[in-house]
């Protein structure tokens, strides 16, 4: 396997930032040395780029600076980073696109032609889901002829500048092992631990699994402080969920022992960490949770799922089938065009459903600080509640369909990510999305190492190369 040397200039940079960035020196603003940064190396990339005569070199230039994108301290860069370059590269690209995702689009079409759905709400919609969508239409072009040791040592940066990041804040809260783990943000701004959880579980995952395949023991390492740096972050429920996932992997999808007891061990390791770095009524309250009528009082998502899949279609057929339209329901756009949901938009177009459903159970969250368990969110439920049931068995059958071609890899990706989609509208954050796709793409190349009989492990992955 070629082996290229990148610079670790960009490093550097970003690491300087994350210095100004965490501590926060009196009289200079510094909230922008991350955005500074970034601007700064996409500058350096750009020269390289133009400088060098390589056929990959734009391939390189758009990931990194999609990829870097994700890290910066708020929701909205990203976002049309990612857009400006995926539809760049579309446009470069021959596409193919599966029939049942044509279904769902025409569905979605003709819903909007007969006056189903608002523009309003259409709109927020695709300012939400496009990254997720154009990555999956040009993410395997991008990463064609892309090096995988350029995007490792990319996926490698991103981990360093997270613990980086961390460790200077854990030095800044003395202490902070005994708290309330919610400031472990990394550099994705306040309030976002949630995203800096998946974002490094998704890259734990690909250490994983290329540790499984090549032995690399560096490998190992940064799958370690992938995953340390997610649970670090104190989200509780989603790491009980992907160790339910990773148990289900194990049991019914993985066939090698060794991978079932490595997978059973960091299962054993990572949920010891968690309770050992949360305050005691984090652990009082997750055993709590087997009361069933404390369970029902402290989760008031069940309570959304409720009223989704069973009160409102059984009063109601045209919700049942068709849903509530795009946007008028749980999702983002809908819980933007309340006006409560972001400072930006003031302007409320809701349906009645979610003014009398969905609105009440999001403002006793914010009112009284409960955690995403009541927030009345789910990716499930969201489809079912603006596409009805016609939506939600089209996403199911490209649900099925996907997992069915994938390789046992992308399977164990698979099964964490529908799991998560029951707990909250992950992918309609764009930093999530970009980042599960990238790395759902980066396992296919391990499916023809399953596939081969008789062959080395590294001598498979070296022939994988070119696959992207």
């Amino acid at each position: 396997m070629k082996i290229q040397i990148k610079s670790q200039i960009r490093l550097f940079i970003f690491l300087i930032s994350v210095v100004l960035y965490e501590t926060d020196i009196e009289n200079l603003n510094t909230s922008y040395a991350i955005h500074i940064a970034y601007i700064l190396c996409v500058g350096i990339d750009l020269f390289k780029m133009f400088s060098r005569e390589h056929s990959n070199n734009l391939n390189v230039f758009l990931f990194d600076t999609m990829l870097f994108s994700t890290i910066l301290p708020d929701n909205y860069s990203s976002i049309f980073v990612i857009t400006i370059c995926g539809l760049f590269k579309c446009f470069n690209r021959k596409m193919r696109i599966e029939p049942v995702s044509i279904l769902l689009f025409l569905y979605v079409a003709v819903r909007f032609f007969l006056g189903m759905d608002h523009i309003g709400n259409i709109f927020f919609s695709v300012l939400y889901w496009i990254v997720f969508f154009i990555s999956v239409l040009c993410g395997k072009e991008l990463l064609k002829g892309i090096d995988r040791d350029d995007i490792r040592f990319s996926f490698i940066q991103i981990l360093v500048i997270e613990a980086a990041a961390i460790f200077i804040g854990l030095v800044r809260n003395v202490g902070a092992l005994s708290m309330d783990n919610d400031w472990v943000t990394g550099t994705f701004g306040a309030f976002n631990g949630v995203q800096l959880f998946i974002s490094m579980l998704m890259l734990g995952v690909f250490f994983l699994m290329d540790y499984t395949v090549t032995h690399r023991k560096t490998d190992l390492i940064y799958m370690v402080m992938s995953f340390a740096i997610s649970i670090f972050s104190g989200t509780v429920a989603l790491t009980i969920l992907f160790a339910v996932a990773t148990i289900v992997y194990a049991v019914i999808v993985s066939k090698g022992i060794k991978l079932k007891a490595g997978l059973f061990l960091i299962i054993i390791l990572g949920i010891t960490f968690l309770f050992s770095t949360n305050e005691s009524w984090v652990k009082r309250d997750v055993m709590q949770l087997t009361d069933y009528n404390y369970l029902i009082k402290r989760v008031s998502k069940i309570q959304y799922y409720r009223s989704t899949f069973i009160e409102i279609p059984s009063q109601d057929a045209g919700f049942l089938i068709f849903g509530e339209g795009i946007g008028r329901y749980s999702s983002r756009a809908a819980m933007t065009m309340t006006g409560s949901y972001i400072g930006l938009v003031k302007s409320v177009d809701m349906s009645d459903y979610t003014r009398r459903k969905i609105l009440p159970l999001y403002m006793d969250c914010v009112r009284y600080g409960n955690g995403t368990a009541a927030m009345p969110f789910s990716e499930v439920a969201t489809i079912m509640g603006e596409l009805g049931l016609a939506g939600l068995i089209l996403v199911i059958i490209c649900m099925i369909r996907l997992y069915a071609r994938s390789g046992s890899f992308q399977k164990y990706l698979l099964i964490i990510v529908g799991m998560f989609m029951f707990y909250d509208n992950y992918l309609e954050f764009p930093r999530i999305a970009f980042i599960i796709v990238m790395v759902f793409l980066m396992l296919e190349p391990y499916m023809k190492i399953e596939k081969e009989n008789g062959t080395g492990e590294k001598d498979a992955i070296d022939s994988c190369d070119g696959l992207l």
